[in-house]
């Protein structure tokens, strides 16, 4: 579970370094990271997942209770929505750009001849809008409403375009790579396997198709499992650039993005994820059933590249504070 931990000195008399050095220790939060997620009353707010970074922070807060005021706020199972609600009802206008654009798109993917190429965009849209966000919200205090409400309201869906268009694409060629390397090593693999079995028949055939059917679902459900993980290594690693963005998205061929995705402690944000995107998808089939509903199921994927914004972000902080911890 998520906390929100708030940190402040009580006496001005204290110098600000002991603080900083007291983070620096516990968190691993260094001066840049300090300077940036100061608030003006020199306050401090990280959030912390880790059971035993929380039981640390405890007990700082009991041996400095004196000179350092330290407020644990636990996240409820609720407070993802909730902000998902104030980022909505916040900036309408950005949500009805950002409906037509895939509305448009969407359209224009149907075209013959150039509608791979409209797709294409459709798609790199998608990502940078989610980058977009990120962006916004990485030096926010997001679980405060109000300040919440300020970053969507500044948010303009024009820089979707203008500023993060190139990394979104970048994401998107990077995933479409991914999934060409992955496909073309599954089937090259497959035809050794059957050619080096003599005496081949319908049987061998049937077994062979149900096997590459069940590794390509298993493969496409575990790249939406890892969609925060790779959102955040774009974040951490690559943001600003085409180039860089997709290099990011290719380390999901790399031993050590699918050994992370499998690790304790990012396990729980992939089930989360998969669960969020697999309700909100029959969601949207539903909604699409009816002529009246159609307008809602827009919300849907709006909100779902929101809650993927949020969840990307929060598994950042729970890094640094397992990286604080050990």
């Amino acid at each position: 579970m998520l906390a929100r931990v708030r940190i402040r000195l009580k006496e001005s008399e204290v110098p600000e370094e002991f603080l900083f050095n007291l983070l620096n220790k516990v968190l691993g939060i260094d001066r840049g990271d300090y300077e940036r997620i100061r608030k003006d009353d020199g306050s401090i707010t990280v959030y912390i997942r880790d059971p035993v970074l929380l039981g640390r922070i405890q007990e700082i807060a009991d041996k400095y209770a004196s000179i350092i005021e330290i407020k644990i706020e636990k996240e409820s199972v609720g407070e993802l929505f909730s902000r998902i609600y104030t980022a909505v009802k916040s900036n309408v206008g950005l949500l009805i750009s950002w409906s037509i654009a895939l509305l448009v798109l969407s359209i224009l993917s149907t075209l013959p001849y150039l509608g791979t190429l409209f797709g294409f965009s459709l798609n790199a849209f998608l990502n940078a809008f989610i980058l977009h966000v990120i962006d916004k919200l990485k030096y926010a205090d997001y679980n405060d409403k109000k300040e919440l409400e300020k970053v969507f309201k500044g948010i303009k869906f024009e820089e979707t375009f203008t500023k993060f268009f190139k990394s979104g694409l970048g994401v998107s060629l990077g995933i479409f790579l991914v999934n060409v390397i992955f496909f073309s090593v599954l089937i090259a693999v497959l035809l050794v396997y059957a050619n080096s079995i003599p005496n081949w028949n319908m049987v061998h055939t049937n077994k062979l198709a149900f096997v590459l059917l069940a590794l390509v679902i298993l493969f496409l459900i575990w790249e939406v499992y890892v969609m925060p993980l790779l959102f955040s290594r774009v974040l951490e690693r690559g943001r600003g650039s085409f180039i860089k963005t997709l290099k990011s998205t290719l380390e999901m061929l790399t031993p050590n993005f699918v050994r992370e995705s499998f690790s304790s402690h990012y396990v729980s944000v992939g089930i989360l994820w998969s669960f969020l995107f697999t309700v909100g998808f029959l969601g949207i089939i539903f909604l699409s059933l009816f002529v009246v509903t159609i307008p809602l199921a827009f919300l849907i994927p709006y909100t779902l590249s929101l809650e993927l914004a949020f969840i990307s972000l929060e598994y950042i902080e729970k890094k640094r504070d397992i990286k604080g911890a050990s």
